[in-house]
């Protein structure tokens, strides 16, 4: 891809990222629960015309970090089921309360003593395997993103040799302001510690044996143009290059303000 056509990708990915206008749950007290939402009940006009099955897991139940390749809505019936971010936030799901996971969000699940049954709502019936599951050096991948605020504030002065490792050669990085640089420019253009933090969540978008893309959300809480905090969504791809996987295309754009 051109840096011209990276450019024009760049300004087309400026799109609103909307909320079903229903009535949410507060977070809880571990924080962001990334793109995954609670509702105090099922928006039954959302899911109409959906695939909905009935779902259990006995007491105990956990299903390690893993993806789905469609939105999925899920009201629970009985019993209770924990969600959780990569970054570790819980997501607590009782009886009567319903939860989104957007397409590709990373979670993983818990289910409480007294095991789970909920109705499960998806588009349409998955030909192949729902449940995506990472492998252990994916998941350590994933998990290295979200260090990636941190690092570029460069506070401790090591984001230069960070980045340096992680980066492939190719790299294309597009600036929220559309401008495109390559992995010398990004390197050399200096670190400023605008007070990154990360939402602590992934979405997979893509996933090959020899590649992963990714969107993560950014939020800078210095040096903005605004009163409030501004937020980024970050789309990445890594792809594998010798022994390892390197960040090769790397977007930012602005989120929709809420």
């Amino acid at each position: 891809m051109s840096r011209l056509a990276l450019g024009l990708v760049c300004a087309l990915l400026v799109l609103p990222v909307t909320e079903p206008g229903f009535a949410q749950e507060k977070p809880g007290a571990g924080g962001s629960t990334g793109r995954m939402r609670i509702y105090r009940s099922m928006p039954k006009q959302v899911v109409q015309g959906w695939v909905t099955t009935t779902v259990t897991h006995p007491q105990n139940f956990q299903a390690a970090f893993h993806y789905h390749e469609t939105d999925e809505w899920l009201e629970v019936v009985k019993g209770e089921m924990t969600f959780f971010t990569l970054s570790g936030a819980p997501a607590a799901v009782r009886v009567g309360q319903a939860l989104h996971i957007p397409r590709g969000e990373v979670h993983r699940v818990a289910v409480g003593k007294e095991g789970v049954e909920y109705r499960m709502s998806v588009p349409a019936r998955e030909a192949e395997e729902f449940m995506k599951k990472l492998t252990d050096q994916e998941v350590a991948l994933l998990k290295e993103n979200l260090k990636f605020p941190e690092i570029e504030d460069n506070k401790d002065g090591k984001a230069a040799e960070f980045f340096k490792n992680v980066l492939s050669e190719k790299l294309t990085f597009c600036r929220a302001n559309g401008a495109v640089v390559d992995r010398e420019g990004f390197l050399t253009s200096g670190f400023r510690d605008l007070g990154r933090k990360s939402s602590g969540s992934v979405q997979v978008l893509n996933r090959t044996p020899d590649s992963i893309l990714i969107s993560t959300v950014v939020t800078l809480t210095k040096a903005t143009k605004s009163d409030r905090a501004e937020s980024f969504t970050n789309v990445r791809l890594f792809a594998k290059e010798g022994d390892g996987m390197k960040c090769r295309i790397w977007l930012n754009y602005p989120e929709a303000a809420p």
